[in-house]
């Protein structure tokens, strides 16, 4: 594969390791509010999807609404502590943007938080945009986001943008590379639960860095010369 013009990522399962810290999270909103949480609402298998979406069917519509902003002000106050970047995938990242090809974040988690984890990655010199969803929850689907990254990033790839990538670990990040069009690559180290990329069509599938580089046309040999 040729090197593309753009590579959005998904964030968390794909660049950063947030599962602790987003359930340690979620988990003191609940004690907070005085509920106790079936496990199902603390397992990594809700991550992916916006918390807004994937908590209502396990805790009910008033739970979500009373435990959400608990657990947003939680995570703003010492939720990026835990995170760390998934190995050598910021390696990769950083290659493909000195190799001129424009790289950016794509997620379902807030704004104001996707801008907190990249930030605290050391990330934030290398994206061209970070892009998560806004407070009212106007982008409420992968595919919103990535129209929302196309748009931003339109006018540094222009004609490029039929050879932009998704690179993701959950099959919302497939189902929204396919509406746009665009070939799709899975972050097999992610949160997806075993065989959810397969059964939602992705053709390409990395256990690791190494892999994901050279899906990318990003030599293998390349990224280990940077460690």
């Amino acid at each position: 594969m040729t090197l593309p013009a753009a590579v959005l990522f998904d964030l968390d399962g794909t660049v950063a390791d947030s599962a602790d810290s987003i359930l340690g999270c979620l988990a003191e909103a609940f004690a907070e509010i005085g509920v106790v949480a079936p496990a199902a609402a603390l397992d990594r298998g809700i991550l992916g999807p916006p918390l807004s979406t994937a908590l209502p069917p396990l805790v009910g519509d008033d739970v979500t609404a009373a435990v959400l902003p608990v657990y947003r002000t939680l995570y703003a106050d010492h939720g990026a502590e835990a995170v760390r970047v998934f190995p050598r995938v910021d390696e990769v990242v950083r290659r493909l943007h000195a190799a001129g090809v424009v790289v950016a974040v794509a997620t379902s988690k807030s704004q104001v938080n996707a801008d907190l984890i990249v930030a605290h990655l050391g990330l934030d010199d290398v994206f061209a945009t970070v892009c998560g969803d806004t407070p009212d929850h106007a982008r409420p689907t992968k595919a919103h986001v990535i129209a929302e990254v196309l748009d931003r990033i339109g006018g540094k790839i222009g004609d490029g943008r039929a050879s932009a990538v998704m690179v993701g670990d959950r099959h919302l990040d497939v189902v929204g590379a396919r509406v746009h069009g665009m070939p799709f690559v899975g972050a097999g180290w992610g949160y997806g639960l075993p065989d959810e990329l397969l059964v939602a069509g992705a053709e390409v599938i990395c256990a690791d860095a190494d892999a994901l580089a050279g899906a990318l046309g990003l030599a293998v040999e390349t990224v280990a010369q940077s460690r």
